[in-house]
């Protein structure tokens, strides 16, 4: 009778263990599939996809005064808003005048903002991150109904 009792409940505890872990698995599972097929009301609505506008390239000089330095680079910008068109001239005076005007006050910010700097300012990456954090912040308050969300430099390059 010892002899049944050891080996019925060597295997008691096996199948005891082995219910645990189903019901584990089992609840897992559950909670993991329901997470999926939530309640949609909570969840944050998707941020608004930026735009990117694509600036025709600068050419200028930069603020050192004992050498003369000229930075040529070219930027796009991710914007929260609508811009109609990027182009823009070198200042040449093309005669055609279709220039979107935030366009051109854009243009004039950057150029405005970016010439305040000099060589050695801008020679290191933070140097260049400060630079478009106030590009960002600059245009912004230049015009109103427009966020810009990112500023990124497609080429930059300084003599």
């Amino acid at each position: 009778m010892r002899r049944m009792l050891r080996g019925n409940s060597g295997k008691i505890p096996i199948f005891i263990l082995a219910g645990v872990m189903v019901l584990a698995l089992a609840g897992t599972g559950f909670f993991v599939l329901k997470g999926k097929g939530g309640d949609d009301k909570h969840k944050e609505a998707p941020p608004e996809p930026e735009h990117l506008v694509t600036l025709e390239p600068f050419i200028l000089n930069l603020a050192d005064a004992d050498s003369a330095r000229y930075l040529k680079m070219e930027i796009s910008l991710g914007v929260k808003g609508e811009v109609s068109a990027a182009g823009g001239g070198h200042g040449g005076g093309h005669g055609g005048g279709g220039e979107d005007p935030k366009t051109t006050v854009i243009r004039d910010t950057i150029i405005r903002v970016t010439s305040s700097h000099t060589y050695r300012e801008l020679l290191s990456a933070e140097g260049k991150e400060k630079l478009k954090k106030e590009i960002q912040e600059a245009i912004e308050h230049a015009v109103k109904d427009l966020e810009v969300s990112n500023v990124y430099f497609t080429s930059f390059a300084m003599q």
